[in-house]
């Protein structure tokens, strides 16, 4: 997931590195949409490219 918010910056120059050191994290998360979609007729606006475009253009005025 952070290599595609990199390439979405054109960030390419920042390797990422996971040192898995964090304590108390769970080592593996897995989510789904398929609960909400069935009980509440829940879908997605976006997908996750364009909400992860609008995410990266709220906050580059303020990190960058």
């Amino acid at each position: 997931m952070t290599a595609a918010i990199l390439e979405l910056m054109g960030r390419k120059d920042h390797p990422v590195q996971v040192l898995n050191q964090a304590k108390g994290e769970i080592k593996h998360q897995y989510l789904s949409t398929e609960k909400a979609a069935k009980l509440l007729d829940w879908h997605p606006r976006h997908s996750l490219e364009a909400g992860l475009k609008e995410t990266i253009a709220w906050y580059q005025p303020f990190l960058m």
